[in-house]
């Protein structure tokens, strides 16, 4: 049987006979969430048995939707987004072999991606008002990634009598859709990890390591608001975790449960927070969706430029993959070994 998982892009050679290929190695896992896919990001290349590249990618940054989308062995359905490694300063982004979360059995992956500082991938895609990466609490969503750090999670109060939230270590964004300079026109941030104070309902405490999620608004007197964790996690070095947040706009089964958003630590709810039916995420449409980190953050705005490791990075814009529950099952790799 024809296996179409070769990389397409580049396999005819223009004035001359097309050149051989000895069948694909790797093909996409099947996901059955698959038609909400936005961003499919593994963070490794694969190679075909004639040492080409699949999926479309020339970089391990490289989006590989399009396959996703068509599921395993099949043509891709529309065409993988432009994703571009962008740095500033001290910045880097690029793959490694020294810590990876698939590397034996049926995944064989052997990349990750390092980034630190101000630095990010940028998808150069812009899409319509509550589709794609605009997200909005009129549909459910999910974004998730496997990701590794390379110090453990710490958190200082600095002497003061209310908790800061700026004073931890280690802290990235996965996804990063915003502008400082006009916060009403911004949309969101979902960090991790994160430190710093949480009211659980018997005054603040301090969080290390977890998650927040962060959308802006535009309400008089107020131009942000934020959901996070409220228990600690102490990750170990070199070490992937699965980090997701989920929204579930309309719970057919409970209506109790709409608009809810959801934290997930490998598999572990951290928090669940009931969205008011009066606000959204703002839409700007122009905004270029940053993944890994961002290029557009002062000092005074977000700390989350610590070094991190990132694998199999997936945005759905219109289901929340059932994760909705107290524990929910982690997701495998999104490319397997035939």
């Amino acid at each position: 049987m024809l296996n179409l998982n070769y990389n397409i892009i580049g396999s005819v050679n223009i004035g001359g006979a097309q050149p051989f290929r000895a069948g694909a190695v790797y093909s996409v896992r099947n996901d059955i969430y698959s038609s909400s896919i936005v961003v499919a990001i593994p963070g490794n290349l694969f190679f075909d048995g004639d040492y080409q590249n699949q999926f479309g990618m020339n970089y391990a940054w490289d989006d590989i939707s399009a396959y996703v989308k068509g599921g395993p062995n099949k043509a891709p359905i529309g065409s993988n987004l432009s994703v571009q490694v962008a740095t500033s300063g001290s910045g880097v982004l690029y793959p490694t072999s020294s810590v990876i979360k698939w590397p034996v059995g049926d995944t064989r992956y052997n990349e990750s991606l390092f980034v630190n500082s101000t630095s990010s991938l940028q998808v150069l895609t812009t899409f319509p008002a509550k589709q794609g990466a605009n997200l909005s609490y009129s549909s459910s969503f999910v974004i998730e990634a496997w990701t590794a750090w390379n110090v453990t999670a710490s958190l200082s109060a600095s002497g003061v009598i209310e908790p800061i939230d700026y004073g931890y270590s280690p802290s990235r964004f996965t996804a990063y859709k915003y502008d400082p300079g006009a916060p009403t026109t911004g949309a969101y941030v979902w960090e991790t990890t994160w430190g710093g104070d949480a009211d659980a309902g018997i005054g603040f405490k301090l969080v290390s390591g977890s998650a927040r999620w962060i959308w802006d608004f535009n309400i008089p007197g107020q131009n942000e608001f934020e959901f996070a964790g409220t228990s600690s996690f102490a990750n170990t070095p070199s070490i992937f975790n699965h980090y997701a947040i989920s929204y579930t706009s309309v719970d057919t089964l409970d209506s109790q449960y709409n608009r809810y958003l959801r934290i997930y630590i490998n598999g572990i709810c951290q928090n669940q927070f009931q969205v008011p039916t009066n606000i959204d995420i703002n839409q700007d449409t122009t905004e270029l969706l940053q993944i890994f980190g961002a290029l557009d953050t002062g000092g005074y705005v977000y700390a989350g430029r610590g070094q991190a490791y990132y694998q199999d990075f997936r945005m759905y814009n219109g289901t929340n993959k059932n994760y909705t529950g107290s524990l929910i099952p982690l997701p495998e790799s999104m490319v397997v070994w035939n």
